[in-house]
């Protein structure tokens, strides 16, 4: 899974654990330049010793200018498309969550394969 903004050219990356706990969102706003395009990504691995499946999913947004809500992680500072308010501001955040979304891929796939082995 990443994080990246793509106004900082996919800044922080998978390094976004470590970016968090170093600056923070504080730091990550200092950073962000007038162009504030971001997006989520997860990316779920499936692998056995014949089948290697890969299931991503991608939720685009912008960085908003200041930490509104309270939530884990970037939420505070990240707006989803279409939406007006921070991830941490969302009811419905988990229907939006790529992280759901990627998972919700996989275990279609998963459920079809054993349906398919007969289990």
């Amino acid at each position: 899974m990443q994080k990246t903004n793509d106004s900082l050219k996919g800044f922080p990356g998978p390094y976004s654990s470590y970016v968090f706990k170093t600056i923070g969102n504080k730091g990550i706003l200092k950073l962000v330049p007038s162009k504030r395009k971001a997006k989520f990504v997860s990316i779920i691995t499936y692998c056995d010793k014949k089948i290697l499946e890969s299931f991503n999913a991608k939720l685009d947004g912008t960085i908003s200018k200041s930490q509104k809500g309270k939530g884990w992680g970037y939420d505070p500072i990240f707006i989803p498309k279409n939406s007006r308010k921070t991830f941490a501001e969302v009811d419905h955040k988990n229907k939006l969550s790529h992280r759901f979304k990627a998972l919700k891929k996989f275990s279609n796939w998963y459920l079809h394969k054993l349906e398919s082995n007969g289990r």
